[in-house]
């Protein structure tokens, strides 16, 4: 009789890879990057939804007796050029500025991950095809896309998470098909078929725990790039309406009073942005350096 195949139990392996996750969530933790940019983000979230709890005026009232008028007891942020109180604008436009960062970052982590799952499990001519596809919409220029779509898709927040998701999936796309590539031949996964599991769950039971390193990596990079997104939209006059606050809106309209020194509707804006995009990019450093196992020396 032949010997029947042997495999490392899939439990044993399963153990194996919580303890690691464990060892890299810890390590993450110790990173005074993640420190920072966790610190930065819990500011930005607190002042953009607790905020309004306490400053409870109205961003989109207007009052004609304060236009452009420098920061005062009744405006610690001074007001609009229509008169709109800058730190009420400034804290419901976080909100939206945030969200959209995130959902779009989300959606097309999601878009990509499955997309490239697809694409690994069943290789062949179909892994050909969507590949090519990836290669084909990469060669078109990110900005173009955005402002075809911004022209073409009634501007609002979902349509905009729709655009910003939709030009930024390809990457990580890529990523996760060379990583699932790499896990095919691997025991666990021989072992999966062995036992009789079909084919998604083993991408979405096998492969895709062993690739959230990247995939977390990756999307936390994306918020960030959404923030600057629909800010740099905002600020072309694309994007959302410019009755939605948000803190690109902000800052392209304080452009209008850069020579009036009006600082106060100019360097606010860009700062929360500076500071969301700092925010994100200290967590992505902190996640690649945690998941990474070439950041933390071990093969």
């Amino acid at each position: 009789m032949s010997a029947q195949p042997t495999f490392e139990p899939l439990n044993a392996q399963l153990a194996a890879a919580e303890t690691g996750m464990s060892r890299e969530w810890r390590a993450f933790w110790r990173s005074p990057l993640a420190i920072a940019g966790v610190a930065i983000l819990g500011f930005l979230i607190l002042f953009s939804w607790v905020g309004p709890m306490i400053w409870r005026l109205n961003p989109i009232s207007t009052d004609l007796s304060y236009i452009i008028s420098p920061p005062f007891a009744g405006h610690p942020l001074g007001t609009t050029g229509v008169g709109q109180d800058q730190l009420s604008q400034l804290m419901v436009g976080g909100q939206i500025s945030l969200l959209i960062g995130f959902f779009s970052a989300v959606t097309g982590m999601v878009i990509g991950v499955v997309y490239g799952l697809i694409s690994a499990q069943f290789g062949g001519w179909l892994d050909t095809v969507l590949m090519r596809f990836v290669d084909m919409t990469l060669a078109i220029p990110g900005i173009y896309l955005l402002l075809v779509l911004d022209s073409i898709l009634q501007p609002n927040p979902v349509t905009i998470i729709f655009i910003i998701a939709v030009t930024s999936w390809q990457p990580i796309a890529r990523i996760v098909r060379g990583e699932v590539l790499s896990l095919k031949t691997r025991d666990f996964v021989e072992a999966a078929r062995a036992e009789g599991a079909g084919q998604a769950r083993i991408m979405f039971r096998h492969y895709l725990p062993n690739v959230m390193g990247p995939i977390i990596v990756f999307t936390t990079f994306q918020v960030g790039l959404g923030i600057l997104t629909i800010a740099g939209l905002s600020f072309l006059g694309l994007g959302l309406p410019q009755t939605t606050p948000n803190w690109g809106t902000s800052l392209s309209n304080s452009m209008s009073y850069m020579y009036q020194n009006a600082w106060w509707l100019i360097y606010p804006p860009g700062i929360l942005i500076v500071l969301a995009e700092l925010s994100v990019n200290f967590l992505g450093d902190a996640f690649n350096s945690a998941f990474d196992p070439r950041m933390r020396g071990r093969g």
